[in-house]
């Protein structure tokens, strides 16, 4: 016996089921084509925050400036003073880092004349203006001893007791030696003080600077781990270059914008004929703390006559670290970069050793 019907029942079927494998395809081509675009943005944005690394070494060779090539007869007439040349580019390269150090450069990008419609961010920061936990421990004799021969021990109390008021209330002196202290070889990045459940806990949100156009003048602002300890500078704290946490545990709050004119009357005011002369003429605390009323602030700022043993004069930045922040449509990127200026038999480079994306 035929029943009647089915074939409506039948084609209802088919028309649902058509329904739901267009719709099913609809939506997975969507997503597919949502996240192409995604993958290519941040493609182009990691490609971006690359970049700006080479936009900081630019700065930091002085490549950025516009040069051109002597006449005839200077060349044949004048020769050329490498000594002179090196004191020269020495307080250009001063210059340079005083505009730049731990502060935000921000290039925006567009399409007709870049090619792509973004924004990059940089900071640069010199290595040799933070602690260096490697070269103020001796793994050999067991003590907190730097390269002079000095202890070390009070240079981690002072900023212990001076980190307290940014830290929760918590001094991490005792956490800090202690973890030191049980490393059987040297630590390969500051981030491996995290290991320690204190230390983690006080900086569980606060390891890469981030930094802030309110920053030196709000007191309230975090300071960094990454920013206070590193693996790549000095037995000594360069007084040119502390880092920007280091500067607030000190209390050295920068309330003026330091401009390219500002850079140059630094210079001038605080270097000699050579540079090779400024441990000599910058030697006493009086000196010192006027240096550091020029470079980071103005009368209010508080030198700690402590730190003095621990600082220094001398202007030999080889280290940076470079902070790039990407952004393409609404896509980011972040990378810290680690940069170093080696001489050469002619001139210097400068090249990428660490990177960490973040």
């Amino acid at each position: 016996m035929v029943k009647h019907g089915y074939i409506l029942l039948f084609t209802m079927i088919m028309l649902a089921m058509g329904t739901a494998i267009i719709t099913q395809v609809f939506y997975t081509g969507n997503l597919y084509n949502s996240y192409v675009s995604v993958v290519l943005d941040k493609e182009r944005a990691r490609q971006l925050a690359i970049s700006g690394v080479s936009v900081a070494m630019s700065q930091l060779m002085l490549l950025d400036r516009k040069l051109s090539p002597p006449k005839e007869k200077e060349k044949k007439e004048e020769k050329p003073d490498k000594n002179k040349k090196r004191t020269e580019n020495q307080k250009k390269l001063l210059e340079v880092i005083l505009q730049v150090q731990n502060r935000w450069q921000t290039f925006i990008l567009n399409q007709e004349v870049d090619g792509i419609d973004a924004e990059l961010k940089i900071c640069i920061s010199c290595e040799s203006g933070k602690i260096d936990c490697n070269k103020l421990y001796n793994l050999e004799v067991k003590k907190f001893i730097a390269s002079n021969g000095r202890s070390t021990e009070p240079l981690f109390k002072l900023v212990g007791e001076k980190l307290t008021p940014f830290l929760r209330s918590k001094n991490i002196t005792d956490s800090v030696m202690s973890f030191i202290k049980t490393q059987k070889r040297p630590m390969l990045t500051p981030t491996e003080f995290l290991k320690d459940k204190k230390l983690a806990t006080v900086f569980d949100n606060y390891v890469f600077y981030i930094p802030s156009e309110s920053e030196m003048k709000n007191k309230k602002t975090p300071v960094y781990l990454a920013d206070i300890f590193t693996v790549h500078g000095e037995s000594r704290l360069s007084m040119w270059s502390l880092s920007s946490s280091l500067q607030k545990t000190f209390g050295l709050y920068s309330e003026k914008k330091m401009t390219s004119d500002r850079a140059k009357e630094i210079v001038k005011k605080l270097i000699p004929t050579k540079m090779d002369n400024i441990p000599k003429e910058i030697d006493t605390f009086e000196k010192i703390s006027h240096a550091f009323e020029l470079i980071y602030g103005g009368k209010n700022n508080a030198f700690p006559k402590e730190l003095l043993e621990f600082l220094d004069p001398k202007f030999e930045p080889r280290l940076f670290s470079v902070l790039c922040y990407a952004k393409v449509g609404r896509v980011g990127q972040k990378l810290l970069a680690i940069i170093e200026k080696a001489p050469m038999k002619d001139g210097e480079m400068i090249k990428m050793i660490e990177t960490y994306w973040i």
